[in-house]
């Protein structure tokens, strides 16, 4: 049955007060007309009333959370870490076992926390924490040759053992 000028005046009528389609459609059926959910909503759109009904009204705001740095993020992940071992250590019936020292080699930089896609030519690529939580580099200057700087260069190559050729070079990574 072809949409009729009254019962598209009555769907533009209900569509504006938050009704939905269901309610819509119900409304037609006391008429004895039978239309589908699709076909209710398509007289709405025509019409340049289309998600604007009840289901559409803004969402309440909610307060944007601010990021952690990645030195709080990775100093949470330690408690998280010695919470574990002092759990574990307690249902074993062991003693709990002292805090672990944070230990960094003295000529390791501190990282600047560049995220992996502002990293340019120069920078170094050093991954500095959890690539899964956002992957921020070092950033700091790399050594000609490199993709680290001279701290990082320590920690990921190691000197060759006897060099193969003079094609192979003298560093070769640890990894």
């Amino acid at each position: 049955m072809p949409w009729l000028p009254a019962h598209r005046a009555l769907v533009l009528e209900m569509w504006p007060t938050g009704c939905g389609t269901p309610v819509i459609r119900a409304a037609l059926l006391d008429l004895g007309i039978e239309k589908s959910k699709s076909s209710i909503i398509s007289i709405a759109f025509r019409a340049g009333l289309a998600f604007q009904g009840a289901r559409h009204r803004k969402a309440p705001s909610q307060p944007k959370r601010i990021p952690m740095t990645p030195e709080e993020r990775a100093e949470k992940e330690r408690a998280r870490a010695a919470r574990r071992r002092e759990r574990s250590a307690v249902a074993a019936g062991r003693p709990v076992p002292p805090p672990r020292p944070r230990v960094q080699p003295a000529d390791v930089p501190v990282s600047l926390g560049v995220p992996i896609w502002e990293i340019r030519d120069g920078g170094c690529r050093f991954i500095a924490d959890d690539p899964k939580a956002g992957g921020t580099c070092c950033g700091h200057q790399t050594v000609p040759g490199s993709s680290w700087c001279p701290g990082h260069r320590a920690i990921c190559a190691a000197p060759a053992q006897r060099p193969v050729s003079v094609w192979v070079p003298g560093q070769r990574r640890v990894a």
